[in-house]
């Protein structure tokens, strides 16, 4: 009888050493984030996507990430073809997860871990917003590449994939209610964790939901400008708009409206214009543009990077007992690190500076309060499995296994943290006539503690033509890369 004691304590001990080097994940998960931001600053971006493209074919639980991460770095390289090809990956895993019917042998491997682990058990199947941004991502790859007709593509993509969002996030919270009433869950232990969630509220209600976003539907717009379709660039544009103020989105509401003779449509939008940013429009004129400003240049700004997801212990009520539970949060002190934004100049004249036309900071803490309720019934389930574990281990083996059991549920009480950190913390739009024929672009940042950046661009845009010029900013890294369209 000892000996069979014996033997359940070292099983149980030998799952609690297992356990706790799974629960080493999230920290080196985060360690390896900012590994590899040090590795960018350090011109070593080569090293970092090699590893990450590696990953990502192999798949696996985090193979999506992987993939997306890879497709980000190989487009701030200008290496248009990898970018397209890594965000096919993750774009491929991400339907294949959206596709299953059934449940196979991995997902009840994975399911059965997290089900007495953590979420970070599950595969990474994506962010609604994220999975937005991979056609997003994509459009602008096939810009880059003056694929127009492929751009077309991702823009009814990427409408399509914000319009699914909404009857997919209703089908979740549906889900969850139907395991809230087989698991007998009393709401109440749900609010002892919304409660929490209440400081962020100043950020998420400044959107409407997580996966519909200003930048998309503007690069909309412009593709469809570019395709020579002014009714669908108008639709995105107005789209845009109503999802995020910015100045150039609705200059070009004026002009598509005067273009498409909506005069009821124009009056409102130059009113408009005038109350929100006290300033009057030039009106446009229908005959043809003068011939010193017959080009467009369009400035894109990736900014800063999205805030990282931090672990916070919160006080989880269930009937007669409080449990310490762990989940993802925001730190509202590390929320907006860069604020600045791009001054352009052509040839020495000042053009203007970017606006935001997307702020990521309410998109992702939306995202996360989406997706609380089904983090809260699962953590709930892992709560009832776990305490299930510690009475049968103190009913077969006694105080060394009630022991071993509770250690066992400690080292693994781990929020999940991971998330597309490549992403900007913001995007900023910046669009206007030029002088066509060769000059040189300016772009100029003075971030706040005085530092100063500035890269010169040459081009030659034709009569007409319109260039684009994409700014990413990698950790403290700023890239600039242009095409003439």
């Amino acid at each position: 009888m000892k000996r069979k004691k014996c033997f359940l304590v070292c099983v149980v001990l030998s799952l609690v050493l297992m356990f706790s080097a799974c629960a080493t994940f999230n920290k080196s998960y985060t360690s390896n984030v900012a590994q590899q931001g040090q590795m960018v600053q350090q011109g070593r971006v080569d090293d970092v996507v090699q590893k990450l493209e590696a990953n990502a074919r192999k798949g696996g639980r985090d193979g999506v990430l992987n993939a997306l991460s890879a497709g980000y770095y190989y487009l701030s390289m200008q290496d248009y073809d990898n970018s397209r090809e890594l965000f096919k990956i993750a774009e491929d895993q991400i339907e294949q997860y959206e596709e299953r019917a059934k449940v196979n042998a991995r997902d009840i491997a994975a399911n059965a871990k997290a089900a007495v682990t953590s979420d970070m058990e599950l595969p990474y199947k994506g962010e609604m917003f994220e999975k937005v941004m991979v056609n997003t991502m994509l459009t602008m790859n096939y810009l880059f590449k003056k694929d127009l007709q492929e751009a077309n593509v991702e823009v009814r993509r990427a409408e399509i994939r914000q319009k699914e969002a909404i009857d997919k996030h209703q089908g979740e919270l549906e889900k969850i209610e139907k395991q809230k009433k087989e698991k007998n869950i009393d709401d109440k232990s749900l609010n002892s964790i919304y409660a929490n969630y209440n400081v962020l509220d100043e950020f998420s209600s400044k959107v409407i939901n997580s996966f519909q976003n200003g930048f998309t539907y503007y690069l909309g717009g412009l593709v469809y400008e570019l395709d020579n379709k002014p009714d669908d660039a108008y639709q995105d544009y107005y789209k845009s708009f109503s999802l995020y103020k910015n100045k150039y989105t609705l200059k070009k509401l004026i002009e598509l409206s005067q273009e498409l003779k909506m005069q009821t449509e124009y009056e409102q939008w130059v009113n408009m214009y005038k109350d929100l940013f006290n300033e009057e429009v030039q009106k446009q004129d229908p005959g043809p543009k003068p011939r010193n400003a017959n080009a467009e240049l369009v400035v894109v700004y990736f900014c800063g990077n999205v805030p990282q997801k931090t672990q916070a212990k919160f006080s989880l009520w269930l009937p007669q007992k409080s449990f310490n539970v762990a989940f993802p949060f925001y730190d509202k002190n590390n929320l907006y690190i860069n604020d600045g934004c791009l001054e352009i100049n052509q040839n020495g004249e000042t053009l203007g500076k970017t606006e935001m036309v997307l702020d990521f900071v309410p998109i992702v803490i939306t995202a996360l309060k989406e997706k609380l309720p089904g983090m809260i019934v699962r953590q709930i389930i892992r709560l009832i499995t776990k305490n299930k574990i510690e009475k049968t281990a103190a009913k077969k083996i006694g105080f060394m296994g009630q022991i071993a059991a509770k250690i066992f549920n400690t080292v693994s009480e781990r929020a999940d943290l991971r998330g597309w950190y490549e992403l900007p913390g913001n995007i900023q739009i910046f669009r206007a006539k030029i002088e066509a024929g060769p000059s040189t672009i300016a772009l100029k940042e003075t971030s706040s503690q005085g530092e100063t950046w500035q890269n010169d661009i040459k081009l030659e845009v034709p009569e007409k033509g319109t260039a684009l010029v994409l700014v990413h900013q990698l950790f403290s890294k700023k890239i600039a890369h242009s095409v003439v369209l």
